[in-house]
């Protein structure tokens, strides 16, 4: 499914692209008629840290970093860090199996090496079970975390305005088998903006085609990349997007193109 993604670089910021994702199409627009999913509608209050966590009610969602990062050598970057959370049912799975899933995620990372004008990517998918992966709900005292086995985001400090990030792969796309690597921390340095006409973000013209949206523009980010034999300590800024949605698409409409400056 990720190979399907249109890939952008834009101004050598690592930064990826396709109608938002595939899942957002998985299920047919006419079965949510039937379904107990919450659509992104006027009137939903946003509250941190709460929002930052899962939304187990909602079908699809994504936590979605791009960043710009400058090494003490003077090397530049830009990277990319995404995690989605997809719902393939709005019930409990059926049966005790351990393996019985309910929930799907993916990941996605990139960098771009702006000093060698040289671009690598990795992605991972996993259910969300067994320990393997999943994406944790904001409580009272408690901060969540979303992960892929060793690839995870973890909200910390008051009312998760600091982060921490990582994941480690080799890169898809280079015939040497390049390692790449980020571990980063993140301090907001402005409060969340809401997105969109009071935090609904519209897809498509019916009630609920639409996501709650909300972005973190201004993260002051610093912590270690490697690329290939090489690592850096580096500093720089980040911005963090957070959406949430059930019913994204029109009948008519098979996804949406989306970039970032």
């Amino acid at each position: 499914m990720f190979r399907k993604w249109l890939l952008v670089s834009i101004v050598l910021l690592a930064a990826c692209s396709i109608a938002r994702f595939a899942v957002l199409r998985a299920a047919p627009v006419q079965e949510f008629a039937q379904s107990s999913f919450q659509f992104a509608l006027p009137g939903y209050k946003f509250s941190f840290p709460k929002d930052h966590g899962a939304h187990p009610a909602y079908q699809t969602e994504w936590w979605y970093y791009t960043g710009h990062l400058t090494a003490d050598d003077g090397s530049k970057f830009g990277y990319e860090l995404t995690f989605f959370r997809y719902a393939l049912t709005d019930k409990k799975p059926l049966g005790r199996s351990s393996w019985a899933v309910r929930d799907v995620d993916f990941a996605h990372f990139a960098i771009t090496d702006q000093t060698h004008q040289k671009y690598f990517f990795c992605d991972r998918m996993e259910r969300a079970n067994m320990g393997l992966a999943g994406a944790q709900k904001a409580k009272e005292n408690f901060l969540p975390r979303i992960w892929i086995d060793n690839w995870q985001l973890q909200f910390q400090g008051k009312n998760g305005n600091s982060q921490h990030i990582q994941a480690r792969g080799i890169a898809q796309n280079s015939d040497n088998q390049t390692r790449m690597m980020i571990n980063l921390s993140q301090r907001a340095l402005t409060p969340p903006i809401i997105n969109g006409e009071n935090g609904v973000s519209r897809k498509g013209p019916e009630t609920g085609q639409a996501s709650h949206y909300y972005s973190m523009p201004r993260l002051a980010t610093s912590g270690t990349l490697k690329l290939g034999n090489k690592q850096y300590k580096v500093t720089g800024e980040s911005w963090l997007d957070r959406e949430f949605s059930s019913k994204g698409l029109a009948k008519n409409q098979v996804g949406w193109d989306w970039f970032a400056i």
